[in-house]
């Protein structure tokens, strides 16, 4: 298998939150959960809570208990935007089938 085939299919279980509604991310969720045994919520910046929001519709509304939190993983990146460095948040939310 190559690099290039594996880093794709090393992707195919996030799920990267932008600017849609909430429910649209959990819809899109719930069809990658159908394929893949964990999914990866990835946020920075002010989607991070849209993405807390995201896992929440998954656990409690949609996934009727067939699913579990995972790993959280919190984190800093920083980004430079015309020679000025800024700092952003970031998240990661596992999620698994039980």
């Amino acid at each position: 298998m190559s690099e290039e085939t594996t880093s794709k299919s090393a992707n195919n279980n996030v799920l990267l939150i932008g600017k849609k509604p909430a429910k649209s991310y959990a819809a899109a969720a719930m069809y990658k959960m159908g394929s893949e045994n964990t999914i990866i919520i990835k946020a920075r910046g002010k989607a991070i809570s849209k993405a807390v929001d995201v896992a929440e519709i998954i656990l409690n509304k949609i996934g009727n208990g067939k699913y579990d939190l995972g790993n959280i993983t919190i984190g800093t990146i920083t980004v430079e935007n015309e020679n000025v460095k800024r700092s952003i948040s970031t998240i990661e939310i596992t999620l698994n089938k039980k």
